[in-house]
């Protein structure tokens, strides 16, 4: 599982893009799976989430944005979504019952996804600061793979993979001295992942 996460100042231009056709136009590809609004459509829902903005208007990006996306071939269904995001939400340290939100789901595509709405002020009025939200989204995916048997993906902590030789192409590196083609696309995509965990280690630190 894959975790996007990003902060905004208006609700109603996320909830216009999540449950917009997308870029293969597909009107009806957003289903709620979760949340604690009552509304469903963006300019409604947008008027829900309001309420909690207007107990901090000082605050500039009120808006909590995440993804949630599957790899390629897995899938869950509406139920277990709501289960996810709920944990998810506690495990970025939300009061699910305090904090406005909502997550829908598209699957219009190879990947199987969710977008969590979240507005960060509590109906109490308190803030949620959400301090390395980065890093902490993608631990808590780890999380909730093991928690609801998805298939386990790399985090920021894994290793970079190193595939066995075959014995030909052992044989053929200790007879030229060179990698071979398998090994060399296998450096390059590690070094790949190495830039994006040292990508995730900037944001963090500039408190993205």
């Amino acid at each position: 599982m894959k975790a996007k996460v990003s902060r905004g100042n208006g609700f109603r231009g996320v909830l216009e893009y999540v449950f917009g056709p997308g870029e293969h136009d597909q009107p009806g590809r957003a289903e709620i799976v979760g949340g604690n609004l009552s509304s469903t459509t963006p300019r409604e829902l947008a008027a829900e989430f309001a309420a909690s903005r207007r107990q901090r208007l000082e605050v500039k990006n009120p808006v909590w944005h995440c993804s949630l996306a599957l790899p390629k071939g897995e899938r869950l269904d509406s139920n277990a979504w709501h289960k996810v995001c709920e944990r998810h939400l506690q495990n970025m340290g939300f009061a699910v019952d305090n904090h406005m939100w909502v997550a829908v789901r598209h699957s219009d595509t190879d990947y199987d996804h969710v977008h969590l709405i979240v507005s960060r002020i509590g109906l109490d009025g308190t803030l949620w600061h959400g301090r390395n939200d980065v890093r902490v989204a993608i631990e808590s995916t780890q999380t909730l793979e093991r928690e609801f048997g998805l298939r386990l993906t790399p985090g920021l902590n894994s290793e970079p993979e190193h595939p066995k030789k075959t014995k030909g192409e052992a044989a053929k590196r200790a007879r030229t001295g060179q990698a071979s083609l398998k090994e060399r696309m296998q450096s390059i995509l590690n070094r790949a992942m190495q830039v994006c965990i040292s990508s995730f280690r900037d944001a963090e630190s500039v408190g993205i």
